[in-house]
C-alpha cells in the first residue's frame, strides 16, 4: 500500500497529529500512530489532486445487510 509519493502527505498527517495533542480529526486519542497511519493509507492514496474530486477518489461503500427482511 505504501508509495514513496505519499511521503509528504504522511509527514503532514503525522505533524498534524503531534500538533493536536495526538488526537485524530474526530477528537479521539491516538495511542499508536503507526496503526492509525495504516488505517488511512488507502484514503491518502486516493487523495484528490488540487482539491478536486474524481470518480477514483470516491470509495466504493456497500450497505451492510441486517439479516432482517425488508418487507414489513
Amino acid at each position: 500500500m505504501y508509495e514513496s509519493s505519499l511521503d509528504p502527505y504522511i509527514r503532514e498527517r503525522f505533524d498534524s497529529w503531534a500538533a493536536s495533542g495526538w488526537k485524530n480529526g474526530s477528537g479521539r486519542s491516538i495511542s499508536n500512530w503507526r496503526h492509525s497511519l495504516k488505517g488511512i493509507l488507502p484514503f491518502m492514496k486516493n487523495t484528490p489532486q488540487n482539491d478536486q474530486f474524481s470518480i477514483e477518489s470516491i470509495p466504493n461503500i456497500k450497505r451492510p445487510t441486517s439479516g432482517k427482511s425488508e418487507d414489513h
